[in-house]
């Protein structure tokens, strides 16, 4: 296909997302500033506040069956610092942007797509490592493009730190709080530790 040009005529490179509970938000504000202009201070503000306000305003389709947490909760959840983003938000946001985001699993290099069906041309991609989100963008020159279609070529640059191990394997892992030393066992764990804390930046023992 001819958006699948070769390796060599192409050049990848992974926007690192500082890890502070918002690098789902940053990393789809990253992809969207140069196109519509997004100021990256508040984007995470903003984009949480967005997406409280879609799922107040749809209780039917954002139901305590779905969002695990009742209609309201959730809404005011999200919009707390130390609440992390996941599939519910990237498809709020993909209809917002009107663009696919295609976050790419580090460990499995499984590809989820949000928005796919919908007829939209612009896609970005997203590197998951298992508890944080960084942004893929492409170099052309001096300039950096951050809406491509490239999929094997996103995913082979995501393949680059798998086998560098840059992953997080949430099924089995401890990690360690950075900022405090405490030691947590599980996605779980460090998502109840930053909601109790605030503290964003974990590392595997």
């Amino acid at each position: 296909m001819a958006e699948e040009e070769s390796a060599a005529s192409r050049k990848f490179v992974r926007k690192v997302i500082p890890s502070d509970n918002s690098c789902l938000f940053n990393s789809i504000a990253y992809c969207m500033a140069p196109v519509d202009n997004i100021h990256q201070t508040s984007s995470a503000l903003e984009l949480r506040e967005l997406i409280s306000a879609v799922i107040l305003s749809d209780p039917e389709e954002y139901c305590e069956a779905v969002l695990s947490k009742s209609n309201q909760e959730y809404s005011h959840w999200i919009q707390q610092s130390s609440s992390w983003g996941g599939a519910i938000e990237c498809s709020i946001l993909a209809g917002h942007f009107q663009v696919e985001i295609c976050a790419i699993d580090c460990q499995t290099l499984r590809l989820y797509r949000f928005g796919e069906g919908r007829g939209l041309s612009r896609r970005m991609y997203l590197m998951y490592d298992g508890i944080h989100y960084d942004a893929i963008s492409e170099l052309e020159g001096r300039k950096e493009v951050t809406l491509f279609r490239a999929e094997e070529l996103a995913i082979a640059l995501v393949k680059t730190f798998r086998d560098k191990r840059q992953f997080t394997d949430t099924s089995n892992f401890s990690l360690r709080c950075l900022v405090c030393g405490q030691g947590i066992q599980g996605s779980d764990g460090a998502q109840k530790h930053a909601a109790e804390t605030g503290h964003g930046n974990f590392a595997e023992n």
